[in-house]
């Protein structure tokens, strides 16, 4: 230790062991500040790293059902289109379709009942000359096909 004692006074080799002391102490400080340091930027990094992971797999869930959330508007709009058609044929067969088919059937019943009256009143008379029993067959022709009609209405 001559390199301490080299001709100084004890107050200069206390200053200089103090001094090392002081150096090393913060060297030891440094270093275990920078220990602790690397272990929360390794830790903070592992947080990240999980979190980017999460976030990933929340961004395919996302996809996920924002490209179910487009199917279903997309199959709902087609299905509002079909009601509105369906609606709009209801409408056409409520206003033009059935008062025609309703008035085809009152008119063919009023000419049923024409000619079950002239059926009648052809079998109600004694004697029928021969023009009579013609009408008659082409009243009958008529009559069956009045009442297929009034059946298929």
């Amino acid at each position: 230790m001559r390199f301490l004692a080299g001709g100084q006074s004890a107050s200069t080799l206390r200053n200089r062991i103090f001094v090392v002391f002081v150096l090393i102490f913060f060297l030891y400080a440094y270093h275990s500040q920078q220990i602790t340091y690397s272990a929360i930027i390794s830790s903070q990094e592992n947080v990240l790293e999980s979190c980017e992971q999460q976030s990933a797999g929340l961004k395919a869930r996302l996809k996920l059902i924002w490209d179910h959330k487009q199917m279903v508007e997309k199959k709902l709009e087609k299905m509002e289109q079909k009601s509105l058609r369906d609606e709009e044929t209801s409408r056409k067969l409520r206003e033009e379709i059935v008062p025609n088919l309703r008035t085809a059937a009152t008119n063919c019943g009023v000419k049923l009942d024409d000619c079950q009256k002239s059926l009648n009143e052809c079998q109600i008379r004694p004697a029928v000359p021969k023009e009579h029993v013609e009408n008659d067959a082409s009243i009958r022709e008529e009559l069956m096909k009045l009442k297929k009609r009034k059946w298929t209405i």
